[in-house]
Order: structure tokens, then sequence, then C-alpha cells
């Protein structure tokens, strides 16, 4: 008997694992009965790749609630990860969490949004950055009810930056900046992530919920620190204009520089520039305009102008 089993083990092939590919990524599904976080039920039947983006749902499957989990089947390292999403999340019941996030173990993970009511029936969801270990100073929580969104995190040496946009407007809701020990150093296991799931498992009063993931891009860390002013566009995730940053200005110099906008085509109307609120790291600038434009980062001191981006390029 033993030696059968023996066997069959030998001769069973180990299960392959489930995978999506999305925005250019391949991505590991997690499909097990009892993980955390929560514990919950993960499968693969609540990943779903669509033409609007990848579909992350709690659902009761066969009388019991599942949830639903991605992992990036490489590790990307420093750099610029984004998502742009969607999700009724202002409608989530309490114990739903939606997250994108970096992660390796407890101690070596950067919540780049994290979405939930934590339980409680008596607030809205709480939006928020984490560098875990969370605490006071190493997380930053607020309240505002977007169900469209693009967050994004820039991960360098000692530091993590986390933003989020209104997905409509392109308007900055959130900035902070964590740096310390607590930043994790890239390995092959710190990787992003993505899942939708239940506090503590608990399922009793719970509905269902869905998160769309309309796009991830991740843009690499340069290999040397750079002094080159440079501005950087993204479209909106609903396709209606643009955003854009301006890059490399130190932030006693952000009064300098200016930035205008041009339509491509004679026809089209110039677009609405609008600069963000510089707290906190004034080396942001936001515009929205419409997809057919010239941007140009303009030196006010010499009336030159030092930086210019295309859309499209």
């Amino acid at each position: 008997m033993m030696l059968a089993a023996l066997l069959i083990a030998v001769v069973c092939p180990a299960q392959e694992p489930v995978t999506v590919d999305f925005s250019g990524y391949t991505w590991l599904v997690k499909d097990v009965p009892s993980w955390g976080p929560g514990p919950n039920r993960w499968t693969a039947q609540n990943v779903r790749v669509d033409d609007e983006g990848m579909r992350l749902s709690i659902a009761e499957i066969d009388g019991e609630w599942a949830c639903a989990g991605v992992e990036c089947a490489e590790a990307l390292g420093y750099g610029e990860y984004r998502w742009q999403i969607e999700s009724d999340v202002p409608d989530f019941a309490p114990r739903h969490v939606l997250a994108c996030f970096l992660y390796e173990s407890d101690d070596r993970e950067i919540d780049v949004m994290e979405i939930s009511r934590w339980g409680r029936d008596d607030q809205p969801p709480v939006y928020q950055h984490v560098v875990q270990p969370g605490t006071e100073k190493s997380r930053h929580r607020f309240f505002c009810g977007a169900r469209r969104f693009t967050v994004a995190l820039d991960w360098s040496p000692g530091r993590a930056k986390c933003r989020m946009w209104d997905g409509q407007t392109g308007a900055l809701i959130s900035h902070w900046t964590y740096s310390g020990e607590k930043v994790p150093i890239p390995s092959t296991k710190l990787t992003a992530r993505m899942n939708l799931w239940l506090v503590g498992g608990i399922a009793e009063g719970q509905t269902g919920a869905e998160g769309l993931i309309r796009s991830f891009t991740f843009t690499p860390m340069p290999d040397a620190p750079t002094d080159e002013k440079r501005i950087r566009i993204h479209i909106l995730a609903d396709g209606s204009g643009i955003t854009g940053e301006i890059i490399g200005v130190p932030d006693d110099e952000i009064g300098r520089y200016r930035v205008k906008v041009h339509a491509l085509a004679p026809d089209e109307p110039l677009p609405l520039y609008r600069e963000a609120d510089h707290a906190g790291d004034p080396m942001d600038a936001i515009f929205t305009a419409p997809l057919r434009v010239r941007v140009e980062l303009i030196d006010t001191e010499t009336g030159k102008v030092i930086a210019e981006a295309r859309h499209p390029g």
C-alpha cells in the first residue's frame, strides 16, 4: 500500500498554475480553498479578462463565498506602478476589501491602494496607502468616494510615493510619500498584486462585489539619476483626456516653470490647463486635455521650451 502511494506521487504531474494575460503581463491566479488574507476561499472562477479589463469578484459558489486575487508572474523592481480602476467601492459591504499592492511577506509590503470599511457599517470606505507594517507614520488614510480612479506608486531606494487621481477629471485626490527603513528593496518574490477579499473571511450578511482593473502599467526606474526635466503623459481611464506630470523640477524652482498645451488640429478647442495643489510635493503638476495635444514645459526666466511631449507620441 505504501509502495502504491509512492508510485502515484511520482507519476502524477504537479498541478499547473492558473494564469491570465493582462496589460502585457502574465498573472498567476490565486486558486486555493483557504488562504490569507482572511483567510478566504480563492478561486480562478472569480478572475476574468475581457475587452474592458480584468474583473475581480467576490461571488457565492456552491453555497460558499469566494474571493479573487492575482500576482504578476515577474518581479519588476524599482519604478512606477500604475493602475486604472473602476468599482462601486462606496457601496461595498462592510467586509469587502479591494487592493493593489506589492507583496512578498507581511513586513515587505507596499499597499498602493487599499479600500474597505474594515467591518464597520457606520462609516464609508476608507482609502489608504500603507508601507507595512502599518503605523501612523507609514500609513495615509482618507475618504473620497471615488468609483473611477488611477493610483500610482513611484518606488525607489528608501522611498515609496503614492498618488491617486480622479479617473474622470484627472484631479489629484491623494499625494503621500513615505521615506524610511520600512521601504523594502526588490527581490524575485516581491511582486505586484491585486485582490478583492473579505475581512476575517466572514461572509455572513455579505453580498457580491466586483472590481474592474482597466489597465496596469510599469515604467522602470532609470539606471542612474538624471537632472533632465521632462513631461510624462498618461491617458485617462475613460479616454476623455490625459494627465501629465512635470518630472525633474526641484521643489524650490517649481514657480519658475509653466506648462503650455497646444491642440494638434486647428479645429480642435484649446484644452483646459489646471495646475495641481503643490502641497506635499511641488514637483508634480496635473493638466487635462484632449487626446491630440503637444505639451511644452517653459522656463519663464529665459522663455525657452526645455521639454516637450506629444500625444499621440
